[in-house]
């Protein structure tokens, strides 16, 4: 058998943060920046942005909007993949100390 009939056993995505083997910080210093530099985009576009699953993000987006850091700015009825997401004055403040930083 040659390289090209073996074959390829692709490793699972991660599916949450702890998978990820990222701490939860990073993760969302990482969604604030893109949000920063995206404006307002949805569930969807942060996750394939980051090159990951919605559930990786979604703990991240959740703290956000309870700190008030980020707001949901519309979408359709399902529900947060859909969800477009965008900084409040306080995230826009909070992605800059984060950008400062690195």
């Amino acid at each position: 058998m040659t390289v090209a009939e073996s074959p390829c056993v692709l490793p699972r995505a991660p599916q949450t943060p702890r998978e990820t083997g990222i701490a939860d910080d990073l993760i969302m210093q990482i969604v604030t920046k893109t949000l920063y530099f995206g404006g307002e985009i949805s569930g969807t576009e942060i996750a394939a942005r980051l090159g990951t699953s919605f559930g990786v993000v979604e703990p991240s987006l959740l703290l956000m909007r309870r700190e008030r850091l980020c707001e949901i700015a519309g979408g359709t009825m399902l529900g947060p993949l859909s969800y477009r997401y965008r900084l409040t004055d306080a995230g826009r403040t909070r992605a800059m100390l984060f950008l400062e930083q690195n």
